[in-house]
C-alpha cells in the first residue's frame, strides 16, 4: 500500500496534526486533494470576474500557506482556518489583477453625485437617463458628464505582467479582460460588495442585482418575482441602508484592527516600519509559493531634511509629509508604503519583479520634483536602492543584509 493511500481513509483533521508532526509530500497531497473541494468553491464565487481554472490554483498557494501556518493549539478547525486562507489568497490575487491610480478627492465626490443621480433617475423614468438628462439635472455641461465617464478607464492601468504599467511608456500593453463589471465599480470595490450584498435576505439580494448589476426597473423585478411594484420599492430601500451598515461596519472594523495593530502612521498616511517587515515577510512566502518577482525600493530622505536647519519655514515634519504624500500618489493600492528607518522610506511592489529599477526611476522623477517645490530647482535630492527577489534576495535575513550593506555604501 502506498504511503498516499492509507492517510486519505483518515480523519482529515487527524492528518493535518500528523503532517505537521512529521510533515512529508505525500501526506501533504493527501490533505490538499482531501481540501480540493474547498478551494474549487471558493474559486467559483468569483467566476465571473476571472477563469475559474486560474482561481482554483491560486486557492491551492492560500490551502498550502494554510497547512505551513496552521497552530493546532488555536482551537480552531483546520478547515475552517484554510477556507479563510484560500479565500483571502484569491481575493489579493484579484485586487492585485485590478489595479488602479489613485483618483483626486473631488473627482471621487463628483463621480458618487452623478453615480447618486444615475441611480435616482433611472429609478424615476424606468431606465437609464441620457448623459444630457443627467447633465441638466446637476447642473454642468453634458461634457462634463462625458469626460467623467471616459476618466474612469484612463484611470485602470494594465496588469503587473503588461508593459503599460512598468514597459517603457510606449502604451503597447492591453488591459487586462476580468470578466463584466457593473459600470462604475473597480473590481476591488466589487469583491467588497459581494461579500455584503451575500448576506441580505434572498428578495432583498435578487431585487438589488435585478436593479443595479442587471438594470431592470422596478415594474420588470415585481413581474419577475410575483410581488408588488410597491414591495420591489421597499425592498431595494431595505437592501441599500442594510448595505450602508454592513459596509460601514466592515469598514469601521477594518480601521480599528488596523490601528490597534500599530501598523499606520496617522501623520504620514503610511504604514509603520515593523509593519513593513512584517509585510515583506509575507509577500516573500507568497512570491516563494508563486514563483512570481517581487521589487523593494528604499528611499532615504536624509539629504533633504538637513535643508530644513536653513529654512525655518520648513520643518522635518512637514517635509516628510510632503513626501510622503508624493510617494503615496505615485504608486497603487496594492503597493505597500511604510515608513523605514528615522529618515526614509519603503515600498514593497508584489509581483513587480524585474520592473523595479523602472519604478524606481519614476519614483525618483516624482520625488525629485517635489524637492524642487520644497527647496528650489535642484535642491533636496533622495537616495534610491533597489532589491529585487530572487535575484538580490530570496529570504528576509538576505533582504536585511542586502539594504544594510547597500545603504551604508
Amino acid at each position: 500500500m502506498t504511503a498516499t493511500a492509507e492517510p486519505i481513509r483518515r480523519d482529515p483533521e487527524e492528518m493535518v496534526q500528523r503532517y505537521l508532526a512529521r510533515p512529508n509530500n505525500d501526506l501533504r497531497d493527501a490533505i490538499i486533494q482531501l481540501y480540493t473541494p474547498l478551494v474549487e468553491i471558493s474559486a467559483r464565487r468569483y467566476a465571473s470576474m476571472e477563469s475559474v481554472d486560474d482561481l482554483v490554483q491560486v486557492g491551492y498557494l492560500g490551502l498550502l500557506n494554510a497547512l505551513r501556518k496552521f497552530d493546532p493549539a488555536s482551537g480552531v478547525k483546520f478547515g475552517t482556518y484554510a477556507g479563510y486562507l484560500v479565500s483571502g489568497e484569491i481575493k489579493h490575487y484579484l485586487r492585485d489583477r485590478s489595479q488602479t491610480i489613485r483618483q483626486p478627492a473631488w473627482l471621487q465626490e463628483l463621480r458618487h453625485r452623478v453615480r447618486r443621480e444615475r441611480t435616482a433617475m433611472q429609478a424615476e423614468l424606468g431606465r437609464p437617463a441620457t448623459e444630457q438628462e443627467l447633465a441638466d439635472r446637476l447642473g454642468c455641461p453634458v461634457e462634463a458628464i462625458s469626460d467623467l465617464d471616459a476618466s474612469q478607464d484612463n484611470l485602470r492601468v494594465a496588469s503587473l505582467d503588461e508593459k503599460l504599467e512598468y514597459g517603457d511608456g510606449t502604451g503597447d500593453g492591453e488591459p487586462v479582460e476580468l470578466g463584466a463589471t457593473p459600470e462604475g465599480f473597480r473590481l476591488e470595490d466589487r469583491v467588497v460588495l459581494e461579500d455584503a450584498i451575500g448576506k441580505l435576505k434572498d428578495l432583498e439580494r435578487q431585487a438589488v442585482v435585478m436593479f443595479h448589476f442587471d438594470s431592470l426597473n422596478q415594474t420588470e423585478i415585481a413581474k419577475r418575482l410575483g410581488i408588488s411594484g410597491n414591495y420591489v420599492s421597499y425592498l431595494l430601500r431595505q437592501a441599500i441602508a442594510k448595505l450602508r451598515r454592513i459596509l460601514s461596519e466592515q469598514e469601521r472594523r477594518s480601521e480599528t484592527t488596523r490601528r490597534e495593530r500599530n501598523s499606520w502612521d496617522d501623520r504620514l498616511e503610511v504604514y509603520t516600519e515593523s509593519y513593513f517587515r512584517a509585510r515583506l515577510q509575507e509577500e516573500l512566502l507568497r512570491a516563494g509559493d508563486s514563483q512570481n518577482g517581487l521589487g523593494v525600493v528604499l528611499v532615504e530622505v536624509s539629504d533633504c531634511l538637513a535643508l530644513t536647519q536653513t529654512r525655518p519655514d520648513l520643518s522635518p515634519e512637514y517635509v516628510m509629509t510632503e513626501l510622503a504624500r508624493a510617494l503615496r500618489e505615485r504608486v497603487r493600492r496594492t503597493d505597500i508604503v511604510g515608513r523605514y528607518t528615522k529618515h526614509g522610506f519603503a515600498i514593497i511592489f508584489p509581483s513587480a519583479g524585474v520592473h523595479t529599477e523602472v519604478i524606481m526611476q519614476r519614483l525618483r522623477r516624482t520625488l525629485d520634483g517635489a524637492c524642487d517645490e520644497l527647496f528650489g530647482q535642484g535642491q533636496g535630492r533622495a537616495r534610491f536602492v533597489t532589491l529585487e527577489f530572487p535575484k538580490d534576495f530570496r529570504t528576509y535575513r538576505e533582504f536585511a543584509g542586502a539594504e544594510s550593506s547597500l545603504l551604508a555604501a
